[in-house]
């Protein structure tokens, strides 16, 4: 099921499946409007469920949906099977659900690069690309990028650098290694991330996002092109868009290494 608006579901049963940041997200929408949202997630995932609960407490994100425990929100075990109009739990609890809405992420695919060299290495299992430089630059062709790849970031903001770092390779203001440098740097953080290639797994695109950021600032300052200055206050962990002729302050975003954010 698709979701947009919480209010198209007014009155409904669901089922919300994932318990990460976008489940929790989307319960906590839904649960000022529904008849009922469960949330099913797995007993391993409790740390991140944790750790986002209390990232979304420390924002005062609202609606919340641990504010509904006692009316419109609950939780439970992971999917069981579908049997008909009934949804069974591994808990051997039972829903019959208006619908249900994945929130468990996604996969990478680009079935239409169908040029072999320009198609990268990719394991479902493993869920993880390979080889791209910084995340982003195809090592077979420098003009094929691929955006907000990693897991743990402020999208919107980290697009916006990666364009402006785009733009400025485009422009060949910005000359990057060569193809055996990138190769060679991309193996080494493998061997000392993974051990060994054959490990390798989708925690390879989880970014600490305020080293990530520091190094597409460093490439884009030192080939800026005079309007605009991006700076990374690390005590503060805010990103700075400053426009350099008035010096004015466009924007000014606050992350944190889970990936938590202010305006």
């Amino acid at each position: 099921m698709n979701y947009r608006r919480p209010e198209d579901f007014k009155n409904q049963t669901v089922v919300v499946v994932g318990g990460s940041r976008s489940g929790i997200d989307v319960c906590g929408e839904l649960a000022p409007h529904v008849k009922k949202v469960v949330l099913s997630r797995k007993e391993e995932n409790m740390a991140t469920f944790n750790r986002v609960v209390e990232l979304l407490t420390l924002a005062g994100k609202k609606p919340f949906c641990l504010d509904y425990l006692q009316s419109t929100f609950s939780m439970t075990t992971p999917i069981d099977y579908f049997d008909n109009d009934t949804v069974y739990f591994q808990d051997k609890t039972s829903v019959k659900p208006d619908c249900v809405i994945f929130a468990t992420g996604y996969d990478y695919s680009f079935p239409f690069i169908t040029t072999p060299n320009l198609s990268l290495e990719y394991n479902l299992k493993q869920r993880y690309l390979y080889p791209l430089y910084r995340h982003m630059f195809n090592v077979n062709q420098y003009s094929l990028f691929y955006l907000v790849l990693p897991s743990l970031v402020v999208p919107f903001p980290l697009a916006e650098l990666q364009t402006h770092l785009i733009a400025r390779i485009l422009k060949h203001e910005i000359k990057l290694p060569t193809t055996n440098e990138i190769l060679q740097k991309i193996n080494t953080d493998i061997l000392n991330k993974f051990g060994n290639k054959a490990d390798v797994n989708y925690s390879y695109h989880s970014v600490n996002i305020v080293e990530y950021v520091e190094q597409l600032l460093l490439m884009i300052n030192t080939h800026h092109d005079g309007n605009y200055n991006y700076k990374l206050i690390q005590n503060q962990k805010t990103i700075r868009k400053v426009n350099r002729i008035t010096n004015e302050l466009i924007v000014e975003q606050t992350t944190t290494l889970d990936g938590n954010n202010k305006k």
